[in-house]
C-alpha cells in the first residue's frame, strides 16, 4: 500500500478521511505495514510546524488524529524525546481518542528507566516540558484554555463548591468531546470518567505527586495474584470516585490459622480495589452467532465505517475472548487478505 496518503498531508474531503481511515485500520493490523514509517514522516511534520494549534485544527480530524492514535499505540518504540512531544502536546487528543494514557505512561517510564535516579531524572524532565509548554485543549474551539491554565484552576478544588467543581467537569467535557467534533465514539458514562481522570493526571504533574510511589504500586498490582484489567488515573494519581471496577469479593480459605488469615489480609489490602478484578471462574459464553448478532446491533447499525468503528469492534471481542476465557472470540471478524477487508469467521460461525 502507497503510504504518501498518510505522510504528506493535505485538504481531504469527508470521503477521503473515510477511505483514508479503513486503509489506516488495515496497516494497524499488518504485521509487515509501514506503521512506524507514517509515525517518522507525521512527526517530522508536526515537528517542523512546531506544533502550531492552527496547523493541528486544519487536520485535527484527519492527520493529527491518525498521528496521536499512531503515537500511543506505538508508544514503546519511541526515544525519550519523542515521548515528550507526544506526552505534552498530544494529551488532551488522546483522552478524546479513550487512549488509556496512564496505562502507556507508567509502561513507557518504567520500560525506559534503567534505575531510580534514572526515573527521577527523566519524570522531571518531562514534567518540565509539560507545565511550561502552552497547549490548548481542544485548538478547534476559540478561546479553549490552555492545560496549565485549567490545572491550575483544579489544583485549588479544595476551595470549589460541588457546583463550582461541576461547572469546571462540564466545560472540560465540553471541550474534550464536543458534540460537532466527534473524533470516536465515546459512551458519555466514559467520556465523564476520562474527564475526571485528565483532571487528577494533571493534578499530580502539578503538585509534585511522587512517581517512584505510583511506579512501586503499579508494579506491585501487576505482580499479585490478580487480574490487571485497567489502570484508572482517577486511582493511580489521585482520589477514587468514579470506579470502574467491582470490589473484590471475600472468599473464605478454609483451613487457614487466625494468624495466616491476618496476613492474606494485610497483603491484600496493600493492592488497590479499584484497579483490580478478582480472577474468577470462565462465565458460560454466548455462542458465536449471538455474539456476531450483538456486535451487529451494537456497532454496524449504529456506528459510521471506518478506524473508529473498527477498532471498537476488536476490541469489544478481545474483552469478551477475556472475559469468558476463549481465545477462537478474537478471531470471529478478523482481514481477509484475499477480500482485501475484514471479514466474519465463516468457520467459527459454522
Amino acid at each position: 500500500m502507497d503510504i504518501t496518503m498518510f505522510t504528506q498531508p493535505k485538504d481531504l474531503t469527508e470521503d477521503q478521511k473515510e477511505e483514508y481511515s479503513r486503509k489506516l485500520s488495515i496497516l494497524f493490523h499488518d504485521p509487515e505495514g509501514s506503521i512506524e514509517g507514517i509515525f517518522v514522516a507525521l512527526h517530522h511534520f508536526f515537528v517542523s510546524k512546531s506544533f502550531d494549534p492552527k496547523v493541528i485544527a486544519t487536520y485535527f480530524d484527519s492527520y493529527w488524529k491518525w498521528y496521536v492514535s499512531i503515537s500511543w499505540k506505538t508508544v514503546l518504540w519511541h526515544d525519550k524525546e519523542e515521548f515528550i512531544d507526544i506526552f505534552t502536546y498530544q494529551l488532551p487528543t488522546a483522552f478524546m481518542l479513550d487512549i488509556p494514557v496512564e496505562e502507556y505512561l507508567l509502561s513507557y517510564l518504567h520500560r525506559h528507566s534503567i534505575s531510580l535516579p534514572d526515573l527521577h531524572t527523566y519524570f522531571n524532565k518531562l514534567k518540565s516540558e509539560f507545565l511550561k509548554r502552552s497547549v490548548r485543549i481542544n485548538p478547534t474551539i476559540e478561546n479553549s484554555p490552555t492545560i496549565s491554565e485549567i490545572a491550575k484552576q483544579y489544583a485549588t478544588k479544595k476551595n470549589k463548591t460541588n457546583i463550582e467543581l461541576a461547572n469546571i467537569y462540564a466545560h472540560i467535557e465540553g471541550w474534550l468531546y464536543h458534540k460537532d467534533q466527534e473524533l470516536v465514539f465515546v459512551e458519555e458514562k466514559k467520556q465523564t470518567q476520562n474527564v475526571v481522570a485528565f483532571l487528577e493526571l494533571l493534578k499530580f504533574f502539578y503538585e509534585d505527586g511522587d512517581i517512584e510511589v505510583v511506579i512501586d504500586e503499579y508494579l506491585e498490582t501487576l505482580q499479585g495474584p490478580f487480574l490487571l484489567t485497567h489502570i484508572d488515573e482517577d486511582v493511580i494519581f489521585g482520589d477514587p470516585k468514579l470506579s470502574l471496577f467491582e470490589e473484590s469479593e471475600e472468599q473464605d480459605i478454609p483451613n487457614n490459622t487466625k494468624e495466616e488469615q491476618k496476613e492474606a489480609q494485610a497483603v491484600t489490602k496493600k493492592i488497590p480495589i479499584n484497579v483490580i478484578e478478582e480472577v474468577k471462574a470462565p462465565q458460560q459464553a454466548p455462542s458465536m452467532k449471538e455474539i456476531r448478532a450483538s456486535i451487529e446491533e451494537r456497532f454496524f447499525k449504529t456506528k459510521q465505517p471506518g478506524i473508529n468503528m473498527l477498532e471498537e469492534v476488536l476490541s469489544h471481542l478481545d474483552e469478551l475472548a477475556e472475559q469468558y476465557n476463549n481465545d477462537a472470540i478474537r478471531d470471529l471478524y478478523y482481514f481477509d487478505e484475499e477480500k482485501g477487508g475484514f471479514v466474519w469467521n465463516q468457520d467459527l460461525l459454522n
